[in-house]
C-alpha cells in the first residue's frame, strides 16, 4: 500500500493534480486494466477481472482521501531536495551536486491542493465507476459462457465467480450505497439451462436414430419369459422342417 500511495502522490506532483483528479485517473487506469483482461474468453479472464474489481474498491477505501492527503501534506512540509528518498537517488549525486544548484531549486517545495476530496465525493466517483465496470463484467461473463458447452465447467466457473463476488461484499456495502447492477447468477443459470437443453435434445435425437435403425422386435406371447420364447420359436421351426 505504501508503494501505491507514493506512486499516486508522485503523479499528483508531476501533473499538479488534486486528490479528486488523482482518484479519477486511478479509476481510469483500473478500467483500462479490466478491459484488457476481458478481451479473452477464458474462464480465468473473468475470474481475474472480478479479483481486480474487488482490489480496486479495497485500494480506494484504503487510500482515498486520508492517506493520499497525508502524503501530499508531508511532501509540502519540506523542500524536495531534503526528502530522504530523493537524496538517496544515486544518479543525482546530491551530496556533491547540491551545492552547485541555484537557491530556488534547492528550496523548491512541491505544492498541490490536498483537501479537495471528501468521503462523500469518493463514494460518488466510485459508484459511477463500479456501475460502468459491472455492466462490462456482465457482458464479459456472457461472452465467456457462450464459448463453454460443458455443464461441469460452467458449474465450476459459477462456484469460483460467486465466491470471488461474495468476498467483496463487505467493501461494496461500504462504498456502493445503490449496488452496482451485478447480474451474474441469472447469466450463469441461463447458460446452464441452455446447455442442459442442448444435451437433452442431442440425446433425444440419438434415441430417435437408434429406434429407426433397430429391426422390429418379434412378437412374444404374453406371460412367457423372453428366453423361453426363443426356445418355443426354435421348436416351432423344427416341427415344420
Amino acid at each position: 500500500m505504501h508503494v501505491l500511495v507514493s506512486t499516486l502522490a508522485a503523479f499528483s506532483i508531476i501533473k499538479t493534480s488534486s486528490p479528486s483528479e488523482v482518484l479519477r485517473h486511478f479509476l481510469y487506469i483500473r478500467s483500462t486494466a479490466l478491459s484488457s483482461l476481458q478481451k479473452g474468453t477464458e474462464p480465468n479472464s473473468i475470474l481475474r477481472s472480478l479479483a481486480l474489481f474487488n482490489r480496486t474498491l479495497h485500494d480506494v477505501e484504503e487510500v482515498f482521501p486520508d492517506k493520499l492527503s497525508d502524503a501530499l501534506v508531508a511532501l509540502k512540509s519540506k523542500s524536495l531536495l531534503q526528502d530522504a528518498e530523493v537524496v538517496a537517488v544515486p544518479e543525482l549525486s546530491l551530496e556533491i551536486n547540491a551545492r552547485w544548484l541555484p537557491d530556488d531549486i534547492r528550496s523548491f517545495t512541491p505544492w498541490v491542493r490536498h483537501d479537495d476530496l471528501e468521503k462523500v465525493r469518493v463514494k460518488e466517483l466510485v459508484q459511477a465507476w463500479a456501475e460502468k465496470e459491472t455492466t462490462k463484467l456482465n457482458e464479459s461473463l456472457q461472452k465467456t459462457l457462450e464459448a463453454m458447452d460443458e455443464v461441469a465447467a460452467i458449474v465450476k466457473l459459477r462456484s469460483e465467480a460467486l465466491t470471488l463476488w461474495r468476498a467483496g461484499a463487505q467493501i461494496r456495502r461500504k462504498l456502493l450505497s445503490d449496488g452496482c447492477g451485478e447480474n451474474f447468477r441469472t447469466i450463469l443459470k441461463t447458460r446452464v439451462v441452455e446447455v442442459m437443453k442442448s444435451v437433452a435434445e442431442g440425446l433425444r435425437g440419438v434415441a430417435e436414430k437408434v429406434q429407426e435403425l433397430l429391426p422390429e422386435v418379434e412378437y412374444e406371447p404374453e406371460g412367457i419369459p423372453p428366453r423361453l420364447c426363443i426356445y418355443l420359436n426354435n421348436d416351432r421351426t423344427n416341427s415344420f422342417a
